[in-house]
């Protein structure tokens, strides 16, 4: 099931589940208060609640009066939808796999759990099968998509010219040709420049990504990242503004509002 389909309560929780597998919040850390997760989520308060009892019930964080959500000692069980979950719990010299189907070019299937664009869907995926072993015993069985489209980074501060762009065509050509001819998409990648466009899911609590705006909207940062940060943190702003202005001021941002 996608996680869309769930109730609002699961994909909080799903959410805060994954956030402390990956040791994003560790074992003594405070979770979000009540309000903050009702405004980082846009849900309501009985939503909230629904969620962290679950948390609470699985073993995942305990509730102290005056305190609030503690994140207690992680459950060693296993994370169906986490390879790294499984992993984690298991240990890693424990955990191994056997490859049913080598990568292969094939097309998406026609009802994936995520909303592909036009050009993902006409260029197709890498399709990867493997059985997971704990102590030689088959635990599950993993079905893994990555895409074959490719998208390249306008870059703000310069101007890309007929010979840049041909030359961009050209990699995500080979790129293509690698996957086609049996390389894997580590393999491929090896071709790819710098300026290849990444989609990235990134989940933090509300200190770290404090730090990462410090970080990545100060002068010294990457240009390109010092863009797309200086955005990211007017949406923060205009979420939770209390928790994020003071960043604007000491960096002397100016952030333009529409």
């Amino acid at each position: 099931m996608a996680l869309n389909a769930l109730p609002q309560y699961k994909r909080l929780y799903e959410d805060l589940r994954k956030q402390i597998v990956d040791g994003i919040y560790k074992e003594g850390d405070l979770l979000p208060s009540e309000n903050e997760l009702c405004a980082l989520y846009g849900v309501t308060r009985p939503t909230v609640r629904q969620s962290l009892t679950a948390l609470v019930s699985d073993g995942f964080i305990r509730k102290h009066q005056g305190k609030g959500s503690i994140v207690y000692k992680l459950p060693k069980g296993i994370g169906i939808l986490s390879i790294a979950g499984t992993t984690s719990a298991l240990g890693e010299k424990n955990i191994s796999s056997e490859i049913l189907q080598k990568p292969a070019v094939t097309q998406w299937p026609d009802q994936f759990m995520f909303p592909l664009s036009e050009a993902e869907l006409r260029a197709g995926c890498i399709q990867l099968e493997r059985i997971r072993y704990f102590n030689e015993a088959p635990i599950f069985y993993d079905i893994n998509y990555s895409s074959m489209n490719i998208k390249f980074i306008i870059p703000g501060d310069f101007e890309l010219d007929k010979e840049d762009i041909t030359l961009l065509c050209a990699i995500e050509d080979h790129y293509n040709h690698c996957l086609k001819n049996g390389r894997t998409p580590q393999q491929a990648r090896y071709f790819l420049p710098n300026g290849l466009k990444t989609e990235l899911i990134m989940t933090a609590n509300l200190r770290e990504w404090r730090h990462f705006f410090k970080l990545r909207t100060a002068q010294a940062a990457h240009p390109q990242m010092r863009e797309v940060a200086i955005s990211l943190l007017k949406k923060f702003q205009g979420t939770i503004p209390i928790i994020f202005d003071d960043i604007q001021k000491r960096q002397k941002l100016t952030l333009e509002t529409n």
